[in-house]
């Protein structure tokens, strides 16, 4: 009986395992001469052969792959950026680009990873996982959004509109360890109190007008600003507009806080008096 048990148990096991789907993984290369899958990302996540939960790696080139509409549940992964400033020998130094990057509800809980996108980033799907990109010329917008985490990122614009913007209507979005450099001027807006953001550096203005929690941030220049009841901890500012808000330092510049070398990476490293 006891072996007829375990057999049966057995059956089950291989059974219910065989029925999980992992997903299968594709390239996208323009280098057709190492016999991608596919060159072009586009048509990769448009092709009925991918499908919802597969993976893209998408190889790093000189050029751009062009615009990407994602309507499809998929895990995309660059080749990273910033690779020509490591001391490391890569066999590939160069970025995955792309020109745009829109995310619409049929691609809730994708996840991008190690792309360079050259202009700002919209986010309109909920459980998108935005991790170690760099947003070249732009921001990021997450609108009718929620269950959102933007995380490890690098985003440089200039002009007048925010680097970072969550609308009213999103919802448990958390931004989290990245850098937002707007040369000085409007840096973050938020119209939702349901934000978390955590262990990031703001170049310019923050706006935080529905609350929302605001923890360990640094303001390099400009001001902040909350219109609701807000969590405010642990934040470094260069001027003085959270001298309302008890448990955060302000009027702290940031060449006081930062060993400011020429090195790309060490010019962000704190100095050894302020390491908390």
């Amino acid at each position: 009986m006891k072996r007829l048990l375990l057999l049966i148990i057995g059956i089950i096991v291989v059974t219910l395992t065989s029925n999980v789907n992992y997903g299968k993984v594709w390239r996208v290369d323009m280098n057709s001469a190492n016999n991608p899958d596919f060159t072009n990302i586009q048509a990769a996540v448009n092709d009925t052969k991918v499908a919802a939960g597969d993976t893209i790696y998408l190889a790093g080139h000189p050029t751009t792959y062009g615009n990407l509409t994602l309507e499809k549940r998929v895990t995309i992964i660059g080749n990273g950026y910033f690779l020509s400033e490591n001391n490391y020998k890569y066999e590939n130094i160069f970025s995955s680009k792309l020109s745009t990057l829109i995310i619409i509800p049929g691609a809730g809980n994708s996840v991008i990873r190690s792309i360079e996108i050259q202009a700002p980033v919209a986010i309109r799907a909920d459980g998108i996982i935005f991790d170690r990109n760099y947003v070249k010329n732009g921001g990021i917008h997450i609108e009718n959004s929620k269950n959102c985490l933007i995380s490890r990122s690098y985003f440089s614009r200039t002009g007048n509109t925010y680097v970072l913007y969550i609308g009213f209507n999103s919802q448990n979005i958390t931004v989290k360890n990245n850098y937002f450099d707007s040369n000085g001027s409007q840096t973050f807006r938020s119209e939702t109190g349901s934000c978390t953001l955590i262990n990031n550096v703001f170049s310019g203005h923050v706006y935080l007008f529905a609350g929302g929690v605001f923890l360990n941030n640094i303001i390099i220049s400009q001001g902040f600003y909350t219109g609701a009841s807000a969590d405010v901890r642990g934040n470094f500012s260069a001027e003085g507009s959270m001298s309302s808000y008890p448990g955060n330092q302000f009027n702290v510049s940031w060449t006081s806080l930062c060993l400011q070398n020429s090195s790309p990476d060490g010019k962000y490293q704190l100095k050894e008096g302020w390491r908390r």
